[in-house]
């Protein structure tokens, strides 16, 4: 793999289409380059039907290897973000229908399951907020994490779409094939099916944002006490 800078910032200055087919021409750096654009919006778009974090990375690594080993018909008409998204839609459908016909079938014969779902966090910036304050962050990011996941599928593949990757509107409906009234159909119901999810949750965590207690209200108690008895004993002087 060449490494030189220049050569990467080259690459960057590509667009997807011309970085695809250097890919595909078995260039590693604009391989590389190419699923660094791409990741996180094919990952959440596979994660938002799956709600697996390894069933979804698989999904993305398949994708790929399909796309970069060698040209694909692609629809003249639509943006080449838009064409490999809906790749990762389909597949990750397909593989959730496969799994739950392997579930039924094993439920018939009397097989118990253990379901996992993964809360992965991801990759948040590190913050320079007081611990309190990253603490709550966190709860909120949690929160809002396990009510997506508890959207029904139509409803939270528009919402991480739109919402969380900000794809537009129209491009959203090309992606999942639906009519752009649906699109904002199913965004809205999906905000409002966040909202009652999340009220009572949040209303608890901010009532536990800014906390003042433990060693911090003990310490100022202490200061202020100090001064005050240094005070008093001028007093009585």
């Amino acid at each position: 793999m060449n490494s030189n800078p220049a050569l990467a910032r080259d690459y960057n200055a590509m667009s997807d289409e011309q970085l695809l087919l250097t890919a595909c021409a078995r260039n590693e750096l604009a391989a590389r380059i190419f699923m660094a654009r791409f990741n996180q919006r094919l990952y959440r778009a596979a994660y938002a039907i799956l709600l697996n974090a390894s069933d979804a990375e698989e999904i993305l690594q398949d994708t790929y290897l399909k796309v970069f080993s060698g040209p694909q018909k692609q629809d003249a008409k639509a943006l080449l973000s838009t064409w490999i998204t809906r790749i990762v839609i389909n597949a990750a459908i397909d593989r959730r229908r496969k799994q739950a016909r392997r579930v039924a079938i094993m439920e018939r014969e009397g097989i118990a399951m253990l379901r996992t779902r993964s809360t992965d966090a991801g990759d948040a910036p590190v913050s320079e907020a007081s611990p309190e304050a990253r603490l709550a962050q966190k709860q909120l990011s949690l929160g809002l994490q396990q009510a997506i996941t508890q959207l029904p599928e139509a409803f939270r593949t528009v919402f991480i779409l739109r919402d969380i990757e900000g794809v537009a509107i129209e491009e959203t409906a090309e992606i999942l094939q639906i009519a752009p009234a649906t699109v904002k159909s199913r965004h809205f119901r999906a905000r409002r099916k966040l909202r009652e999810m999340l009220e009572t949750e949040w209303n608890e965590v901010l009532r536990s944002s800014f906390p003042f207690g433990g060693s911090r209200c003990g310490g100022l108690a202490d200061r202020v006490m100090g001064h005050l008895q240094s005070q008093w004993k001028g007093m009585k002087a």
